[in-house]
């Protein structure tokens, strides 16, 4: 059941933002903490829990679907003497197995460019508009502009798995705003 559950997330089309900057490289990427902000939500309203673990030199990430305990898990290898250099490592692997097991885009897409040797042009991809609008009907505190905003939200959105969540957020700041008046 775990893969029917990963296939509705895919549905709604999240994309994480590159918020983070690699100077070195001229690149974005996604930080953990956007990544965890843009995939936990989904996550547990989809009823599966996140962990993640080191085990044999190798973090694991699980993906646990609560209902059946059907799981899919990623491992990447984490070797370092350096305490600090561990926890740096544990932070990228983490990044690297969510991005995998929920098919998004962590880094910026070279075309294979980088490991190749080729010298690479960034392309950057567009901000989540999704989670964009979801953040915005979170931080409404009227009426009227969470009306405004689910309005032009709803029309852009076709499918139903989105429209369903911009529903579900729209109710939740709608009895948020009525609880504060």
């Amino acid at each position: 059941m775990i893969y029917a559950k990963l296939l509705e997330i895919q549905k709604i089309g999240v994309n994480a933002e590159k918020d983070g900057k690699n100077p070195h490289f001229k690149s974005n990427y996604v930080t953990l903490d956007n990544l965890l902000n843009t995939i936990l939500p989904l996550a547990t309203a989809n009823g599966l829990a996140i962990t993640s673990f080191v085990e044999n030199d190798k973090l694991v990430t699980k993906v646990v679907d609560t209902e059946d305990e059907s799981s899919i898990e990623s491992r990447f290898s984490i070797y370092h003497e350096d305490p600090q250099k561990i926890g740096s490592a544990i932070t990228y692997a983490k990044r690297y197995n969510l991005g995998a097991i929920f098919n998004l885009v962590t880094e910026v897409d070279d075309d294979g460019n980088f490991s190749s040797g080729e010298t690479t042009k960034v392309y950057n991809t567009p901000k989540n508009d999704l989670m964009d609008y979801i953040d915005r009907i979170k931080q409404c505190n009227d009426d009227n502009e969470l009306k405004t905003i689910f309005t032009e939200a709803y029309k852009i959105f076709p499918t139903e798995k989105q429209r369903t969540w911009l529903t579900k957020v729209k109710d939740e700041a709608k009895e948020r705003i009525s609880d504060n008046q």
